[in-house]
């Protein structure tokens, strides 16, 4: 089954989840728009294939694996560091425990036996696919197997890193659970099995305490003239450069190291995005848009920044977009801004 997390962009992405579908022979359905409790259904478990002559038919056995202990692998990723083992432990604990209709003595195994273990559980940094289907917001999958079938050797349960232990503890009994036949269905006995529940990340490193909070190595500045003449705009074009060639040049800039700043007539491919208007109060405005994943209120990554210019004196024009520049690459107060913009006084801004 599948466990959809929905992602909430422009101001807030919730790193929430929902539910996990068969990742053998079942048919999940496209996750729903994303909301701002992250919440998302996903479809019923449909029946795996047959998985052939080599397992015998669970009808008539103590369970799906016609195994007694049931064994486990535990396999993370090698540079995680986090003990895993302990949380499956838990939630085969859970259901060794339950009225089943099964026998179950689960054993998690070491390294040297996993190849051999009935179950195998892999902790991955990423899931991208899931019963066939592609989504960038999966957090897990698992192998459903109905009620008197035989289960798959081995049976496959992935889960995705990142997450809290309680909710990581949830997720793989929410896991094994479809394994033993139960649905979403059984949500009324087991809460855990709804197709849609709620998961916790771990703290991630907000974006401006990254060297780049961008995480990537181009950065493309588009500007916009809907409400500036054609024989005013010509000192518009020109501040906008020297503000982006101070800081692709000058030693003080605040530009993230290794990044390529350029400017580009395609507004589709900018990151950055000045638009100047000529209405209304003099006035300047810049707007971070990202992603936020973990449980507080800021970005871990930046996506796109908007930078709104209104009426103000061409010979400032470039101080104002050279001013939010510096917020756009991760400065937290003034004191994180490059000179000029630091702590200005009004003659720094002009004949920039």
């Amino acid at each position: 089954m599948r466990i959809a997390v929905g992602l909430c962009l422009l101001a807030v992405l919730g790193g929430l989840a929902g539910c996990v579908g068969p990742s053998a022979g079942g048919t999940p359905t496209p996750t729903p728009p994303p909301v701002d409790a992250g919440d998302v259904a996903t479809p019923d478990p449909t029946p795996t294939p047959d998985p052939g002559p080599a397992r015998a038919s669970a009808a008539a056995a103590s369970n799906p694996w016609n195994a007694d202990p049931v064994t486990v692998a535990v396999v993370a990723p090698a540079t995680d560091g986090r003990d895993y083992r302990p949380l499956v432990e838990r939630a085969l604990a859970f259901w060794e425990n339950e009225s089943t209709g099964y026998g179950l003595d689960y054993r998690v195994v070491d390294d040297a036996d996993a190849a051999d273990a009935d179950v195998r559980v892999r902790f991955v940094d990423d899931i991208v696919r899931c019963s066939g289907i592609h989504s960038e917001r999966d957090v897990g999958c698992a192998d459903y197997v109905p009620r008197g079938a035989a289960a798959p050797d081995p049976t496959a349960v992935r889960v995705e890193t990142g997450y809290t232990n309680e909710s990581t503890v949830e997720t793989l009994t929410h896991e094994v659970g479809h394994t033993l036949g139960y649905e979403h269905d059984d949500a009324d006995e087991y809460p855990f099995m709804a197709a849609e529940t709620r998961k916790v990340r771990l703290p991630t490193p907000n974006a401006t305490s990254l060297a780049n909070p961008w995480k990537k190595d181009s950065l493309r500045v588009y500007a916009a003239y809907p409400d500036i003449m054609e024989t005013q705009r010509l000192e518009y074009v020109e501040g906008v450069e020297r503000a982006v060639d101070y800081y692709r040049t000058d030693e003080s800039s605040t530009l993230p190291a290794g990044v390529d700043l350029r400017l580009t007539d395609n507004r589709s491919e900018a990151d950055i995005v000045v638009e100047f208007t000529r209405t209304g109060t003099a006035t300047s405005v810049g707007r971070r848009y990202g992603y936020n994943v973990d449980a507080d209120p800021a970005f871990e990554q930046f996506t796109r920044y908007e930078i709104t210019v209104n009426n103000i004196d061409r010979d400032r024009i470039g101080w104002h977009v050279g001013y939010w520049l510096g917020w756009a690459f991760g400065a937290e107060s003034h004191e994180d801004l490059p000179p000029p913009f630091d702590d200005p006084e009004e003659d720094d801004r002009e004949d920039w």
